[in-house]
């Protein structure tokens, strides 16, 4: 059965490629719709992976990172004498724009605020370069940011937020969808560059544990010692709470995560008409295989080979194109996406229930080929 539904699929060459460009087309766009709700996914908290903290403090009003309210400063203050806490640091985050060098176009771009003497990030980079940022008016720029903000070279002035502001340094970090470029001020600068903000109403506070002190004991001690007006958040909570936002509130997510049921739907319906065509043009042999003592289900079996055919030699140039556009994506517009083995399993089993599906609807035609009007 395998050698003659194969032989079914290759015998017009040129019709074989077109019926497996569509299959393939449908799977690459899978591929493309999951790999970007993903992406959507892991930028979510992309900023907060870059941050050394193990408990954050945010006003009851917070939505996400950027929208996240405000608290009093003192906050850090008392919650660094709390027993079992190493250190509380204030952080500043909002949207504003910065002025492109090259086409003196305004773009969004996420702009953080640290005490450049008590940095909460990660970076290594970051964490050697801070202390430049205690001159007034100057900015660390990430590498990373999306080719339309120009450039972004130490020693040059930009237009940032309400004012100006001169680079003396550079990270790599990158904010996925979250915003197309970031920077880093100290918290006096990011007051200066964007009025109405004030050093002593932070937007975030990030605790670090001493070591050995468990999570959720300092956390529970800080709900009861901080008060009612500010909320503590673990790690986990913080991060789910920033995915859940992106994925299921933003549009963005939504949207992607559409993609992939119509990306389904797209193939399995391309792939049923090229089975139904198939059928429709071999009802003779069919007909022929019934007369020669052939069941209906060895003839569906056929029909349903053919479909897997169709369905496994479409996923290999749909996986290697997945591959490539993901490496575009990366690369140009600096979307946090990569080709992963859970991904692939899941566009391959998803290709084999819309194969089976499609093959299924498509050998009920097989009803059709009548051994009886073949040979009247």
């Amino acid at each position: 059965m395998l050698r003659l539904a194969w032989q079914n699929v290759t015998h017009k060459k040129w019709r074989a490629a077109a019926s497996l460009g569509g299959v393939a087309f449908s799977i690459l766009l899978m591929f493309m719709q999951l790999g970007i709700f993903s992406a959507a996914e892991n930028s979510a908290d992309l900023v907060y992976r870059a941050i050394d903290f193990d408990l954050v403090l945010t006003s009851p009003q917070y939505v996400f990172m950027v929208n996240a309210g405000t608290m009093p400063r003192d906050v850090a203050v008392r919650a660094s004498d709390i027993p079992g806490v190493e250190s509380a640091k204030p952080f500043y985050a909002s949207f504003t724009l910065i002025r492109s060098v090259s086409d003196q176009l305004r773009r969004g771009i996420l702009l953080m605020g640290i005490d450049p003497t008590q940095s909460p990030m990660k970076d290594q980079a970051i964490a050697e370069q801070a202390h430049l940022l205690h001159q007034p008016d100057t900015t660390l720029m990430d590498r990373e940011a999306r080719g339309e903000f120009g450039p972004r070279d130490v020693g040059m002035s930009i237009d940032l937020g309400f004012g100006n502001a001169k680079i003396v340094g550079n990270y790599k970090l990158g904010t996925g969808f979250i915003a197309g470029a970031d920077a880093i001020v100290s918290d006096h600068t990011y007051c200066r560059l964007l009025p109405g903000r004030r050093v002593d109403r932070p937007n975030l506070i990030f605790v670090k544990a001493k070591e050995g002190q468990s999570i959720e004991r300092l956390a529970h001690r800080l709900r009861l010692s901080i008060g009612q007006d500010v909320r503590v958040w673990t790690r986990p909570e913080i991060t789910a709470a920033e995915r859940n936002y992106f994925v299921n509130i933003k549009p963005i997510g939504i949207m992607f995560r559409s993609g992939v049921i119509i990306g389904f739907l797209v193939g399995a319906v391309t792939l049923y008409q090229i089975l139904a065509t198939q059928v429709a043009s071999h009802i003779r042999e069919l007909a022929t295989m019934k007369a020669m003592g052939y069941s209906d289900g060895n003839v569906y079996g056929l029909v349903v080979i053919e479909g897997f055919i169709y369905a496994i030699v479409g996923f290999i140039p749909a996986y290697f194109g997945g591959e490539l556009l993901y490496k575009i994506l990366r690369e140009a517009a600096k979307v946090p996406v990569s080709m992963t083995p859970e991904r692939a399993i899941t566009v391959f089993l998803l290709t084999l229930i819309m194969c089976a599906v499609s093959s299924i609807l498509a050998a009920r035609k097989v009803r059709t080929a009548d051994p009886a009007e073949l040979f009247a």
